[in-house]
Order: structure tokens, then sequence, then C-alpha cells
């Protein structure tokens, strides 16, 4: 495993995997993340260099309220994050990986996530 300097090259060559994986990445889906109420809240998947997280953050809902009414698969607000599962031999150990869904922000443990793809679980369904 390659070692990186800072959380930021890393993500950067996560970036770059993901865009190497293209738009038809579905077969190389490892792990797919689900709150309790079923909202898609990150991915898995197996790239060249690792396991490949992809999660939207910020909140996403869309109901009556203070929030911004966005339906399902339109824009998201605040993008999407894209990280290395294991950040390799020499990183910080930063074991919080940002999430979000339409029940709002979240927060994904690193160390749960290679635990559910090691059991080989396709489902990770949130409580």
């Amino acid at each position: 495993m390659e070692i990186f300097t800072s959380p930021a090259d890393r993500r950067a060559a996560a970036r770059e995997a993901l865009a190497m994986l293209g738009a038809h990445r579905t077969d190389r889906l490892r792990l797919g993340v689900q709150c309790s109420r079923g909202h898609h809240v990150a991915q898995v998947y197996d790239a060249e260099g690792g396991l490949l997280y992809v999660a939207g953050t910020g909140s996403r809902s869309h109901g009556r309220g203070d929030r911004v009414d966005t339906g399902h698969g339109a824009d998201r607000r605040g993008g999407v994050f894209v990280d290395l599962v294991d950040p390799g031999a020499g990183s910080i150990e930063d074991d919080d990986l940002p999430a979000g869904c339409e029940c709002g922000p979240r927060t994904l443990s690193r160390a749960r996530l290679m635990a559910a793809v090691a059991a080989e679980e396709r489902l990770l369904r949130l409580v």
C-alpha cells in the first residue's frame, strides 16, 4: 500500500481512482451503506489501490420546514467526499468518515466499514 504524506494527498489519489472506475462503477461495488430509513449514505468500491469510500455530505432533505426541498437524485448540498477506506501505513489514525443522507449529516467508522467488507456483507444498515 502506498504511503501518503497527508490526508489531502490520499483523498486526491482516491478521487483519481474514482475517475478511473468511470460512470459504470456499480459492478465494483463491495458495500452499500443505508440509514435505518433506507436512504443511501455511502458506498465502498473495489478500486485499484484499495477500497474506495464515496459519500455525499451535507443535508439532502426533501420535505417541509426550514430545510431546502431537494428531491431524490437532484443536486446535493455539500458535495461528495471520496477517500480510501484503509488510510495505510504512516497515516494519522483518522477513523471518522463524513457522510450524509436525507436524515442529516453522519459519521462512519473506517474500522466498521473494513469489518463489513471482510465479512463479505453487501449492505450495512445503520441504526
